[in-house]
């Protein structure tokens, strides 16, 4: 997958990060079927296409609980998580940290 075409599907997750967004739309960001994206994408970036999704808004879930003021439920809003519990479930399973003990960390 060219450095571009990442670019390009970095932003357009940066920019949906609220909402839902599937393989099927990522696919059609590249110009390829679905199956045919997520075996190049994991191939190249060595996550699959979900894998990297969680990676990105809990990255940014982190970044806004560092430098931010915002309550918890609008950070799991913003990032795309259903509720403030699962960003918290997730942020613990892959970080080993609550938002609350990272928010502390500043």
């Amino acid at each position: 997958m060219a450095a571009v075409s990442l670019k390009k599907k970095d932003a357009y997750i940066v920019e949906h990060l609220a909402r839902r967004i599937t393989v099927i739309e990522l696919a059609q960001v590249a110009c390829l079927s679905p199956s045919h994206f997520h075996a190049q994408f994991k191939d190249s970036v060595g996550l699959t296409p979900h894998q990297y999704l969680l990676k990105t808004r809990l990255d940014h879930a982190a970044r806004l609980l560092r430098e931010s003021p915002l309550p918890l439920v609008r950070i799991a809003e913003e990032c795309g998580f259903s509720s403030q519990s699962a960003l918290t479930t997730a942020m613990r399973r892959y970080l080993g940290l609550t938002p609350k003990r990272l928010r502390g960390l500043q």
